[in-house]
């Protein structure tokens, strides 16, 4: 590290099964080994981007502004719900690196990404796997290649804001070029217009996908119960 120019920390678990199968490794990788990378930074003196997440948000309470960095409260779940053990991983650590740049002069940038998508995302898996489900975008993807239902967790009212990946990278390009400006901010990187439910994902990537690649195909889109389809927690 002592010879980079610029560091970038995406080192991450971010598979929502790891939350429940193994959150211990989420917790070991998410912070502890994203803190070595940190005071890497400190005793060099490097600047560093890292990654942190749009999930440290947690619960919105339904509401529909649009976060802000600086102002919008970080709400999380019961400690049993274990789904929130990334979160809050991820949260803490966002506040270590705030209090190195407090206390030891870190110069940083926190990048929060809405939702990456786009080719390579995860893997297409052709039989599904609770320990090893890929993502949203992934997950229904795979769903339309190999005919199965595209599955909605609790009917799939849950809200995202989704970001192709070409967005994303001007986006960090533009922080990457401007340090001054870009040190020791908080950054949401996606598009509050972009905004969907899941429903409304899986509905637009069936309709796009009978359009372009099956046109005789009727995709199946199914309700599951949560606790059926990623277990206790």
């Amino acid at each position: 590290m002592q010879d980079a120019d610029l560091v970038f920390d995406l080192a991450a678990f971010v598979h929502p099964a790891m939350f429940m199968t193994k959150p211990l490794d989420v917790v070991r990788l998410n912070f502890f080994d994203c803190l070595n990378v940190i005071q890497s930074c400190v005793k060099h003196k490097k600047r560093l981007i890292h990654f942190s997440t749009s999930e440290v948000y947690g619960k919105t309470g339904g509401s529909n502004e649009p976060f802000k960095e600086n102002e919008t409260d970080l709400i999380l779940g019961p400690i049993q719900n274990q789904r929130w053990i990334y979160s809050c991983a991820k949260q803490l650590l966002d506040r270590m690196i705030y209090a190195y740049g407090v206390e030891h002069g870190l110069n940083y940038t926190l990048i929060r990404p809405f939702n990456f998508v786009g080719p390579l995302m995860d893997k297409y898996a052709k039989v599904w796997d609770r320990a090893d489900n890929p993502r949203v975008f992934a997950n229904f993807m795979s769903a339309l290649v190999y005919d199965r239902p595209l599955q909605l967790v609790d009917g799939g009212q849950n809200r995202r804001c989704f970001t192709y990946i070409d967005d994303a990278v001007s986006a960090l390009e533009a922080i990457v070029a401007h340090p001054q400006e870009m040190n020791r901010q908080i950054v949401n990187v996606g598009n509050p217009r972009n905004e969907a439910t899941i429903a409304d994902l899986a509905q637009l990537m069936a309709d796009l996908y009978v359009k372009h690649f099956e046109p005789g195909a009727r995709p199946v889109i199914q309700s599951v119960p949560s606790q059926k389809f990623y277990g206790a927690g």
